[in-house]
């Protein structure tokens, strides 16, 4: 192994001498115990790094201190809970509404889940099949005791129910192969639209996949901030939200800003501003405790111009009409 085993005080010596890093004392000791080396120096070394030295090794801002690597480290911890808990409050909505729909367009629930019938008729039984045999698949392994009582009891489990328990990826398969009804319903109530005006499935399915990855790297404690996916932006919402859109329709990269603008559609006027203010929070807390220019690192890798976006969107009202939801 090229990397030996080091122990807390080898690693804070190894900090001061080679990383000329501030990191001493019983304080920075318990830092480094409790967030461990790797998660710590190497997940948040990057707003800090402003060159090599001669023989390739990282040069860092003077003064940098590993009480700085916890401040990001705690920054992104508390972006990622923010996030987490925003994310799966839509996502649980989402599902609910799809649910309802789902069984209003089928007879009121006459046609179930599990039958071909209940989907989109212009699609491959096969394509269909693939999808169904999925959700059945996951309610059969649910451990849930609400799901076990009704297999039991029914041999089968209620829209309502399956809806709940199968996988994020696994339900957009799923309204990707239901009746227009049902998500054309989904993106009226929450106006995903086109620039014409006209209601956009599509957008709608890439927006829930960015959910699920964001969702997804949060509740697995990855590093969050710095989140970012290839040529995958999505113009539409920056267009819908933003007074000037260029800066970020410029750029293909998907970032935290997408998810940030994304969660404007699914949460009422009240909530969002809740979230907004709750990111400003973090943000304000992080650039007290940082040098300007490792602050402005951490900002620009949220693929954030400037935060004066966040009041922008905050002003912005956007009501959603769920008492029209069943006529939709």
């Amino acid at each position: 192994m090229d990397k030996p085993f080091k122990s807390y005080n080898q690693q804070m010596r190894y900090l001061r001498e080679t990383k000329k890093i501030d990191c001493k004392g019983s304080k920075h000791k318990a830092i480094l115990i409790k967030h461990g080396y790797f998660n710590l120096i190497n997940g948040y070394k990057t707003p800090f790094i402003i060159g090599k030295d001669a023989n390739g090794n990282h040069r860092y801002i003077g003064g940098t201190s590993i009480d700085h690597f916890k401040a990001v480290k705690e920054f992104d911890d508390n972006i990622r809970y923010i996030l987490l808990t925003y994310i799966t409050r839509c996502e649980e909505e989402i599902r609910t509404l799809t649910g309802h729909k789902f069984d209003f367009v089928n007879g009121n629930g006459a046609s179930e889940w599990f039958e071909v019938d209940s989907y989109d008729p212009t699609l491959s039984t096969q394509d269909k099949i693939k999808v169904i045999a999925a959700c059945y698949n996951e309610v059969n392994i649910s451990k849930q005791p609400y799901v076990k009582h009704y297999l039991e009891e029914h041999n089968s489990v209620p829209t309502w129910i399956f809806i709940k328990v199968i996988k994020f990826s696994t339900f957009i398969n799923f309204i990707k192969i239901c009746k227009p009804q049902v998500i054309n319903s989904i993106c009226e109530l929450y106006q995903i639209h086109d620039s014409y005006g006209n209601i956009k499935p599509e957008l709608l399915i890439s927006i829930l996949h960015w959910m699920r990855t964001i969702r997804n790297a949060c509740a697995h404690n990855e590093r969050i901030y710095g989140i970012n996916r290839e040529n995958a932006r999505v113009k539409q919402p920056f267009d819908t939200f933003l007074s000037n859109p260029k800066p970020y329709t410029n750029h293909r990269s998907q970032r935290l800003i997408d998810i940030v603008i994304y969660l404007r559609y699914f949460l009422n006027d009240t909530d969002y501003q809740k979230f907004i203010y709750s990111i400003k929070e973090a943000f304000d807390s992080l650039k007290a405790q940082l040098n300007q220019n490792a602050f402005q690192k951490v900002r620009a890798e949220t693929g954030i111009k400037n935060l004066d976006i966040l009041d922008e969107l905050s002003d912005i009202s956007k009501p959603i009409l769920y008492n029209n939801f069943e006529n939709l």
